[in-house]
């Protein structure tokens, strides 16, 4: 995003935090940053669309994070559930003043960006939770991952709304701790029972294809490579030092791609050792990687 839109919007949070929606003027705004009223209408049609702006901001920079943690291979499934948590815990409490006065405020109107941006935002919840539970307790787990995942979801929002709007203070590692406990209560629960779902693939495929999507947009060409490379690794038949060797030179690749400023010449130097393996099924992705390093 541009930097000049992202100060707006840090500085749009800040009044909002401290004086409400409803009481903040675009002029106090431009006035925090310095800025004639007339351009921060270059960037941003109206308060409401700043508003709304600032959420998707927020929210795609948390979501980022999340998918970089999904991304570590030295994290089993359930540490990866526990680290995303603790994420979005701590992302929450920080920008918690303007959480407490957007949930205080009376009628802000819910217009139909504001009801996409809603739609997206429990769409990728819904679906970050379901994949984690099918990662934690496989595939005999999928036809109560959606129920579970509601079910989670609902309480650690109840959770975090005393500590929000109550105060309550609660020793981060122990809540999640205890947020991953319930899970396994929820999920080896309705295993154990082997109930019918209230919530499946076929009443909630809206949402779990919106969240495909919205997350094919926040994933890079890159990533996307490095995901197929992986899959089509783990795909071949049987297991061999081979494929042993493969996977170790996808997890070089996934740590490169993870730092801060990644070195692709050695990205591209283990691109080319894979090519020594000669397998013809990875060579039209080696391909597609090699390409987007450039």
């Amino acid at each position: 995003m541009n930097s000049k839109r992202v100060l707006i919007l840090e500085a749009a949070m800040k009044c909002f935090a401290q004086k409400g929606f409803h009481a903040t003027s675009i002029q106090e705004i431009a006035d925090v940053l310095g800025i004639a009223k007339g351009s921060l209408y270059f960037y941003f049609k109206s308060k409401e669309d700043v508003l709304i702006s600032a959420f998707e901001h927020y929210y795609d920079l948390m979501t980022r994070e999340m998918l970089s943690v999904a991304k570590d291979q030295s994290l089993s499934p359930r540490d990866r559930l526990s680290r995303q948590l603790l994420l979005q815990l701590e992302q929450i409490m920080q920008h918690q003043e303007f959480i407490v006065m957007m949930m205080n405020e009376q009628a802000i109107q819910i217009n139909e960006e504001m009801h996409r941006f809603m739609f997206k935002s429990k769409s990728m919840t819904l679906y970050w939770f379901y994949e984690s539970i099918v990662e934690i307790y496989g595939d005999e787990a999928k036809p109560y991952a959606i129920d579970a995942s509601t079910i989670i979801q609902a309480i650690v929002a109840d959770y975090t709304s005393y500590m929000l709007l109550y105060r309550k203070k609660f020793e981060p590692e122990r809540l999640i701790a205890f947020f991953m406990e319930r899970l396994d209560d929820v999920v080896q629960g309705m295993m154990a029972q082997s109930g019918k779902p209230i919530l499946s693939m076929g009443n909630m495929r809206n949402f779990i294809k919106m969240a495909q999507e919205w997350r094919g947009q926040l994933i890079s060409p890159v990533d996307q490579a490095l995901n197929q490379l992986r899959q089509l690794v783990s795909d071949m038949p049987g297991t061999s030092p081979v494929q042993a060797e493969l996977l170790a030179c996808c997890d070089v690749l996934d740590e490169e791609w993870a730092k801060p400023e990644p070195q692709r010449l050695i990205m591209k130097g283990l691109i080319a050792y894979l090519r020594t393996f000669e397998q013809p099924e990875l060579l039209p992705c080696l391909h597609s990687l090699e390409m987007e390093l450039k």
